[in-house]
């Protein structure tokens, strides 16, 4: 088995049982090293290492990302986060857009939508936490919105959506849709130039498993051209001996210069990932999920429907007098609280042994 083999890699294993991914990756012993060997050779070496490094190590980076997600070298770019990239797109946006974004989607996401000068429409859930997908398509179709955001998995509830079906309808009127990757990429299959979705923007310290500080854009030509992008900084400029210009388009999303460290740990995790990549790694975590659900005895407790294969890794519980959450403490198993809700995810580095635990410990 898979996880056989990693075990040892992620040293807070042996401590604890960890389903708290969705919240926070763990980063393998590899990556640290890496790292580390980064902080030495800087400390040795100074900016000779970092200019003898940033090009052919930046391009081999964006190599490896182009092969995980499926996408053109030039489509990328290198961020610190989720947060930064998709401010520096929404510069991008004029005064009084029209855009759309889901009401209970991640605040990193809508809080920006929300504070600025945009036409805004927010789509809100079904009863059970969870959206429909024809209701979204539907609104943004008859309310007439020229880009919707919303993230491919819900944190709130671990809802999938279905980004492929709503890109495609969305794409037949005109709508971009602006994804938030970071809770799916690292645990889903995903082409982005075969994708019907126009730009992708993710934090990679979760299931990507790469610590915290890289966050990636991956963003398509006829997207870029709707926005009249206004950050700059070194990455977009192309240098000239008697005047400077700007590299207009994806250039400007990645305005200065990315944590070298962070971009270690990220490069070392894609290396681990596409090993995964070609076993399915990423089912691991869906199969261990299913089987809590089989085991889970209060399963009407759980956000959405279980019966409902719209899940990603995680699923979130109800627990609005927190004894769940305090039961799992007691059995060191490692989870998020937050308003009255669980939230527990497995990914490649956990076991059936896990989900074991997890409902013994439920069932004390």
């Amino acid at each position: 088995m898979i996880t056989d083999t990693l075990n040892y890699e992620f040293l807070a294993l042996k401590s604890c049982t960890y389903l708290n991914t969705p919240a926070t990756g763990l980063v393998s012993k590899e990556a640290r090293e890496e790292q580390q060997n980064y902080l030495r050779n800087f400390d040795r070496q100074g900016s000779t290492y970092i200019d003898e490094l940033e090009y052919p190590f930046k391009s081999d980076l964006k190599n490896k990302i182009a092969t995980y997600f499926g996408c053109h070298f030039g489509q990328i770019g290198l961020v610190p986060s989720f947060s930064a990239g998709i401010n520096y797109l929404l510069s991008g946006l004029y005064s009084l857009e029209s855009v759309a974004y889901l009401k209970t989607d991640y605040p990193s996401l809508t809080l920006p939508l929300s504070l600025g000068t945009y036409n805004s429409i927010e789509i809100a859930p079904n009863e059970d936490g969870f959206y429909s997908e024809e209701k979204i398509i539907t609104q943004c179709v008859e309310t007439g919105v020229r880009f919707l955001f919303l993230s491919h998995v819900q944190y709130n509830s671990g809802q999938k959506l279905d980004i492929e079906f709503i890109g495609a309808k969305l794409k037949a009127h005109e709508i971009f849709i602006i994804v938030d990757s970071t809770q799916s990429a690292g645990n889903s299959d995903f082409n982005f130039s075969k994708s019907n979705i126009s730009c992708a923007i993710m934090s990679c310290y979760k299931w990507l498993n790469a610590g915290f500080g890289s966050g990636i854009i991956l963003a398509k030509e006829s997207f870029l051209s709707a926005l009249d992008i206004k950050t700059g900084g070194f990455t977009a400029v192309l240098w000239k001996e008697n005047s400077n210009t700007v590299d207009r388009g994806l250039a400007q999303l990645q305005p200065g210069h990315v944590a070298p460290f962070a971009l270690t740990g990220l490069s070392s995790a894609l290396d681990m990932h596409l090993k995964l990549k070609e076993s399915n790694a990423h089912l691991i975590g869906k199969n261990l999920l299913s089987q809590f659900f089989e085991s889970f005895p209060q399963i009407e407790n759980i956000v959405g429907n279980p019966d409902n294969d719209s899940y990603a890794n995680f699923c979130c519980i109800r627990d609005k007098e927190r004894k769940l959450s305090g039961k799992l403490t007691n059995k060191n198993i490692v989870h998020t609280y937050r308003n009255g809700v669980v939230r527990l995810g497995f990914h490649f580095y956990n076991t059936e042994e896990d989900v074991e635990i997890l409902i013994n410990a439920i069932s004390s």
